[in-house]
């Protein structure tokens, strides 16, 4: 009886995952202990730059700024899990998995405006400060399959988050404006 409630344990505890790589690369599933893996949806996205300059030059050269955001139309993703179990887990497939995929792998935390989701990735101003980007999500990750990735993330917020694949050899992505999007409840 020890015997059995040992296997029953450890069995658990090691839980093979037995899905499938996408299809094609920059495809995705997204999952967890308690949700059947979602093939995650692409959408795109686009630049806003914001600029205060016309204020600044009337009051003070020196508040001048500018500020850029990606942009997602609508207010969240068609793809939703739970966070029951404090982690979510995604299988992103590449062209190879050689490459550390937290060199062209970036998670990013959308904040809700409006009717859309809206992320901000630079911001500048003329005495040189820097405002605080958005929550960009850590991950561990391991090698999936022939050309994919098994990435884990713990304990997420919930919210509105997309993924931006770039290119494990070239210094520019073509679709760095097309991401994988998600929810978690």
């Amino acid at each position: 009886m020890t015997l059995m409630i040992t296997f029953t344990v450890i069995t658990a505890n090691a839980q093979e995952i037995n899905i499938p790589e996408p299809e094609f690369a920059d495809q995705g599933y997204i999952f967890t202990a308690y949700d059947e893996p979602q093939l995650l949806i692409r959408e795109n996205a686009y630049v806003k730059i914001k600029r205060n300059a016309g204020v600044s030059i009337l009051i003070s050269p020196l508040l001048a700024r500018a500020r850029s955001f990606y942009r997602i139309e609508g207010k969240e993703s068609p793809i939703h899990v739970s966070r029951i179990n404090g982690q979510i887990q995604l299988i992103i497939k590449c062209t190879d998995n050689n490459t550390d995929p937290a060199a062209y792998i970036n998670i990013l935390k959308f904040e809700i405006k409006g009717k859309r989701r809206e992320y901000l990735s630079a911001s500048a101003n003329i005495t040189g400060g820097k405002a605080k980007n958005n929550a960009m999500l850590s991950f561990t990750a391991k090698k999936y399959g022939t050309s994919s990735y098994l990435i884990t993330i713990t304990d997420p917020e919930p919210g509105e988050y997309a993924i931006q694949i770039g290119s494990p050899t070239a210094t520019t992505n073509k679709n760095s404006m097309s991401f994988l999007t998600f929810g978690i409840k």
